[in-house]
């Protein structure tokens, strides 16, 4: 029931986490740093095969991500649209 949800969430942090790496100019190594955690599993989130923790994507706004109020009102707005196709929210005007 949730899947769609998380699938949007594995599809935006991943976008913008390589963008975000790409942007800063940072290895794939010193990005895991900052993420606390090993350069495997962050190449796995790169890939798609594994979405974030929750405690990944807090060090993600906190440490890496250039603007987190645009991160979280983008995720919003994809979150918001698998709500309207779930009959969840009501259509957008």
């Amino acid at each position: 029931m949730r899947q769609q949800y998380h699938d949007t969430l594995k599809k935006h942090f991943r976008r913008d986490l390589l963008n975000t790496r790409s942007d800063l100019g940072l290895t794939r190594d010193r990005m895991a740093e900052l993420l606390s955690m090993d350069s495997s599993s962050l190449a796995d989130l790169e890939s798609g095969k594994y979405t974030c923790s929750a405690v990944t994507l807090l060090l993600y706004l906190f440490r890496c991500c250039p603007d987190s109020e645009a991160f979280l009102s983008d995720l919003q707005k994809e979150m918001d649209a698998v709500a309207r196709q779930r009959g969840q929210l009501p259509s957008s005007k």
